[in-house]
């Protein structure tokens, strides 16, 4: 059974104060358990996955009510999907989505985490650039089938990714990379579920 606790009900509320965040962790899902280099660092090529644009709204799900295990779910590429991955509006009821034709387990996906104090509102600095920097924030961005959903996006002076000019998206891709790899780790201490007075309307 697909996990009802990622759910969005409708007494939940959209997390606007990121700031309570601080010290918990967002998880990344990648394609394969093979995600680490030599090094041990996170591997380029699992920054993101199949395109680079990815990046300009970098998925992520809050970890505490979902759990390590919640990223093995994969919705199938039927019909309802692009529902299921539409964003909540509070109070709309949802559907859950039906094991297994409208979603699966895929074992063998991998993950890596990503402290939210040290991303939220953080200045990105180009090195080597002649150009000011960049800002990356986290947003609260629940869809339909999970209400931990979460993004990292990335403004320039003020301005989202879909309006800068080509080459400054070029560089800023790189320089994001590097950011989520140097930010990057594999393991992380016990962070519980005792968000309730951040998401559930009070009355």
């Amino acid at each position: 059974m697909y996990p009802t606790r990622l759910l969005p009900l409708q007494h939940y509320r959209i997390i606007k104060n990121i700031d309570p965040l601080k010290d918990r962790y967002l998880i990344h899902f990648t394609d394969t358990k093979d995600n680490r280099d030599e090094d041990g660092d996170l591997k380029v090529e699992c920054v993101v996955r199949e395109v680079t644009e990815h990046l300009k709204d970098y998925s992520n799900n809050l970890i505490g009510v979902f759990q390590v295990d919640d990223i093995y779910w994969e919705l199938t590429r039927v019909p309802k999907r692009d529902y299921y991955l539409s964003p909540w509006v509070e109070g709309e009821l949802v559907d859950t989505p039906q094991v297994p034709d409208e979603a699966i387990r895929n074992e063998d996906r991998g993950y890596f985490f990503l402290n939210i104090g040290r991303l939220h509102n953080t200045v990105v600095k180009f090195e080597n650039a002649d150009i000011e920097s960049t800002v990356c924030t986290v947003i609260h961005t629940p869809t339909k089938s999970n209400f931990w959903h979460f993004s990292i996006r990335w403004t320039f002076n003020g301005v989202e990714i879909d309006r800068w000019t080509n080459s400054i998206k070029r560089l800023m891709k790189a320089h994001a990379k590097t950011f989520v790899i140097r930010n990057a780790v594999f393991d992380i201490d016990n962070n519980g579920d005792d968000l309730v007075p951040l998401f559930v309307k009070a009355g």
